[in-house]
């Protein structure tokens, strides 16, 4: 089933570990995070940030790997309650959902932990790639794909989150436009007529390229809109809803080339 959760596009599945000095103090108390929907989502905007580099801990402060973090948050049953650190680190504890949690913060959270999931799920698969023409014409697949890192978005039209994030969007394949290696790609479905009209109004600088809704759904089991990802060599590198994750991401995944 598609959701479409404009809220939690500033969140993603991109992370990686690294060591950091974590003062067990938190940056907001799991009550004030799960007071209410509006508090979750604001504690997601300020203090969630998911890319990079980070450490975990479970609710005793052992440390846990991104597959046991990611497998936690999922199940709706644990926070990561952002933690105060002593130098430039993140670190997250999983803090178990207090009885005094809001019900539609605590809904909003087990989305959020699903989508996290997912995005982490898709990394080291390869993607599956067939056919594409895009609304100028051009033929995309596996051939003239191979060798190159492919930047993908899935869209449609009437996706807030989707438009709203389009001038950054701009803004990244203009500053990689000497990155001959790089192509910026998305699937909406949408009609041709319909990509065609909106794009007068909205310009876009990915290809647009129209798909199936249930190719989507079906094939792609995209069940959140925007979802971006970066894909090398035919295979999935990082997947995410955030254009900052997004961008964190092409400079961990896909640096420009040697000289």
């Amino acid at each position: 089933m598609r959701t479409y959760v404009f809220f939690w596009f500033l969140l993603s599945g991109l992370l990686s570990c690294r060591p950091a000095t974590p003062a067990k103090e938190p940056v907001v108390p799991a009550d004030e995070a799960l007071k209410d929907l509006m508090a979750f989502l604001y504690y997601q905007r300020d203090h969630l940030r998911f890319y990079g580099k980070f450490t975990a801990f479970d609710s005793s402060f052992v440390p846990v790997d991104r597959a046991s973090f990611f497998k936690a948050v999922r199940s709706g049953a644990y926070l990561p309650l952002r933690l105060k650190t002593r130098d430039a680190g993140i670190s997250y504890q999983l803090y178990p959902v207090p009885a005094s949690a809001d019900a539609s913060a605590k809904r909003a959270l087990l989305q959020a932990g699903e989508q996290l999931y997912d995005y982490y799920t898709r990394e080291g698969k390869k993607f599956p790639m067939t056919d594409f023409t895009d609304l100028n014409g051009k033929h995309y697949d596996s051939l003239t794909l191979a060798g190159k890192t492919v930047v993908l978005k899935c869209w449609f039209i009437h996706c807030v989150a989707c438009v709203k994030e389009m001038p950054a969007l701009n803004r990244l394949v203009a500053a990689s436009e000497s990155r001959k290696d790089m192509l910026f790609l998305s699937l909406a479905f949408d009609t041709p007529q319909q990509l065609s009209a909106f794009l007068q109004k909205h310009p876009f600088d990915y290809a647009v390229i129209p798909v199936s809704e249930k190719y989507l759904s079906d094939t792609l089991h995209i069940t959140s809109y925007p979802t971006h990802m970066i894909i090398r060599d035919g295979v999935i590198q990082k997947a995410t809803g955030n254009i900052e994750d997004l961008k964190d991401a092409l400079h961990e995944t896909a640096p420009p080339p040697h000289p």
